[in-house]
């Protein structure tokens, strides 16, 4: 009895766009790669708060005035 070996190619279509977030009147600019615009805006928030804290704790006032601004864009463009 011989046996066969069959291997199954299924392809990933995976579409990723670019997407570009712009803050603080046009003087911040965070472009990201993402599947759709909410993850899009997740992973441009994130690095709009690492960027503007420099990653060091800016305190609870500060850091909510930052959060205010990260979550807020003022601009949000898809690229491909």
């Amino acid at each position: 009895m011989k046996l066969a070996a069959v291997t199954l190619l299924i392809p990933f279509n995976v579409y990723c766009a670019t997407w570009q977030f712009t803050y603080q009147n046009g003087d911040l600019k965070i472009g990201v790669e993402a599947e759709d615009q909410e993850e899009a805006f997740k992973k441009a928030a994130k690095a709009c708060f690492k960027y503007l804290t420099k990653g060091v704790y800016p305190g609870e006032e500060k850091g909510l005035s930052i959060i205010d601004t990260c979550v807020n864009p003022e601009k949000i463009e898809k690229l491909k």
